[in-house]
């Protein structure tokens, strides 16, 4: 899986990453990733951030407060307001995090997650009927 926290829906690095990962959907299927977007701004557009930016490729889910994030440590502070700093992480079917990464770069998320889980599933041994 690939759990992406992004600052705020419909900010301009914000849609580039969104639009990054949308087009790369069909590569993290093959694979066999999930991706998942999380975000603390915005919150009451992110359904419609899913659908538009996202492209109904994968979802997206509003985090009030930044309390997921916070069990991530991928929180900041804005002013008075707590957001999901940009971090991806991957993790594996076990649950173990097998990458964190954090930049204000948008663009370099899906090269370094895609990296991760294309690394991770070539150490996987062969799986009967695949």
């Amino acid at each position: 899986m690939v759990l992406y926290f992004f600052p705020a829906a419909f900010t301009s690095g914000c849609t580039l990453e969104a639009h990054a990962f949308a087009e790369a959907i069909p590569t993290f299927q093959k694979l066999g990733a999930t991706v998942v977007g999380v975000t603390a701004g915005n919150v009451d557009r992110v359904a419609e951030f899913s659908k538009d930016e996202c492209r109904s490729a994968f979802p997206v889910l509003a985090d009030p407060g930044a309390k997921v994030a916070g069990l991530y440590d991928s929180q900041k502070t804005q002013g008075s307001f707590a957001l999901s700093s940009r971090t991806s992480f991957v993790i594996t079917p076990e649950g173990k995090i097998i990458l964190s990464y954090t930049s204000t770069d948008p663009e370099t998320h899906v090269q370094k997650t895609l990296e991760a889980v294309q690394v991770w599933r070539v150490a996987q041994p062969a799986r009967e009927g695949q």
